[in-house]
């Protein structure tokens, strides 16, 4: 017979960032904000909170991702969802509140992280030297980088590298 564990919650506020899912409990979840997921609505289409554009990192856009955007925090998402009603409704809140349209601040956290996932891939991926790089979202460059070079300098990635010997 499995030894049966007491119920622990979360420990730190990385544990926070790792909710995902949408608790099957919520709203009347007992274990509220110690509970491992998500007390928000959650686009149905998706399948959960993207953890990597929660953290701005995502290389995904909200419509290529398999997880849902949020363009602002997870807690404030949480917060949100108990006042509302609807998944829909919670959106034009946050529109509301901000003044600009969910869609537009969605893609604008994509392109956020667009550029600080292109900032971090300067070194080569050694798996997809192989062309199989096993990583469903790698930090690395998924391309040929010429012999005797480090990685791919990110001022000519951008297309702004005044260094005539950078190529």
């Amino acid at each position: 017979m499995p030894v049966l564990r007491p119920y622990t919650g979360l420990s730190s506020s990385k544990d926070y960032e790792r909710k995902v899912k949408q608790c099957t409990f919520w709203p009347g979840c007992k274990h509220n904000s110690m509970c491992k997921y998500v007390h928000a609505f959650v686009d149905p289409s998706k399948a959960g909170i993207c953890q990597y554009a929660l953290n701005r990192v995502c290389v995904n856009t909200e419509e290529t991702c398999g997880y849902m955007h949020l363009p602002i925090p997870l807690e404030a998402w949480e917060t949100i969802s108990q006042r509302c009603g609807s998944l829909e409704q919670a959106k034009r809140y946050v529109e509301k509140t901000h003044g600009v349209s969910w869609k537009k601040m969605v893609v604008a956290q994509d392109e956020q992280a667009k550029d600080v996932a292109y900032q971090r891939k300067s070194l080569p991926c050694k798996d997809w030297s192989h062309h199989r790089c096993p990583k469903k979202i790698c930090n690395l460059v998924h391309a040929w980088i010429q012999p005797g070079k480090k990685g791919i300098c990110q001022r000519f990635y951008k297309q702004v590298c005044t260094n005539s010997r950078c190529n």
